[in-house]
């Protein structure tokens, strides 16, 4: 196990030997995050799943590992503001957390060149009073800006009856959005923001788990902003209901692809949006 990288398209691989002796052991990589500006900041992060997260700011050369954040519950994803780099104003960092017990849902920090020395994490509770949550992803509105004039936030939730919340502040406070039966969205596994589209209501695709009251499927909003965005339900040539993630073409805008991982049937691809 360990960080690899590749500089020929994926061909061949090599150990990135800096990461892997920053946290040594048989861990396994969760998560890889590159910051948006990752060619002037010089700045990623690694998430393994002893819940440790390591942090280089010169391109990997040299690591440290992420301060403030609790041992338990479960860190499930990290997420980077579009306005993320290591300057000043410096963007935002996310953390979400499978809480079995906790009441904190989101860790967010809006210092990332301090996260190993002064972190400065604020917490959140998406779901007010209960102790059961699991943040599987978070996206952010395409003009997003720390401190802007457009903070929206939406988080996935994999915890069934959960399914989406939208935060127009940053990740103060925090609204569900799931919509009403029978198009309405439950259990998230993926979650997607289409790039190149700046309207003030972004499209936002959502792969959804299906329960006893609630169909799972692929659901699309235009109008993610709305203060109830309305879904439409997509299935036709999709063989199974276990989606796992969502990746859009990086010209969506123009030739409407996107792609579907489902842990049933593969990979599955869509042109007509």
């Amino acid at each position: 196990p360990g960080v690899y990288y590749s500089t020929n398209n994926g061909t061949s691989w090599l150990a990135l030997a800096s990461a892997n002796t920053a946290h040594a052991g048989t861990d396994n990589v969760v998560q890889i995050v590159s910051s948006p500006n990752f060619s002037t900041d010089g700045m990623f992060y690694v998430l393994w799943d002893d819940e440790v997260v390591i942090q280089t700011t010169n391109g990997g050369a040299a690591w440290c590992t992420v301060t403030g954040l609790p041992a338990t519950p479960d860190i499930r994803h990290i997420a980077l503001t579009p306005d993320h780099n290591g300057d000043t104003p410096a963007g935002s960092v996310f953390v979400t957390f499978d809480n079995n017990g906790a009441t904190t849902d989101v860790y967010k920090s809006t210092a990332p060149s301090t996260l190993c020395t002064v972190p400065g994490w604020a917490t959140a509770d998406v779901i007010t009073g209960s102790n059961l949550f699991q943040g599987h992803k978070i996206v952010f509105h395409p003009s997003y800006t720390e401190g802007g004039a457009v903070q929206e936030i939406y988080l996935a939730s994999g915890l069934t009856g959960t399914g989406l919340y939208r935060s127009a502040n940053g990740g103060t406070s925090w609204a569900s959005i799931v919509g009403t039966a029978p198009n309405n969205v439950n259990a998230v596994g993926g979650l997607l923001v289409a790039p190149n589209l700046l309207a003030s209501n972004p499209v936002l695709v959502v792969a959804s788990a299906g329960d006893a009251t609630n169909r799972s499927g692929i659901f699309v909003t235009t109008n993610a902003s709305a203060a109830t965005p309305s879904w439409t339900r997509r299935m036709s040539g999709l063989q199974s209901l276990l989606f796992s993630d969502i990746v859009f073409s990086p010209t969506y805008a123009t030739d409407g692809t996107f792609f579907l991982a489902d842990k049933g049937s593969g990979v599955f691809k869509t042109t007509d949006r």
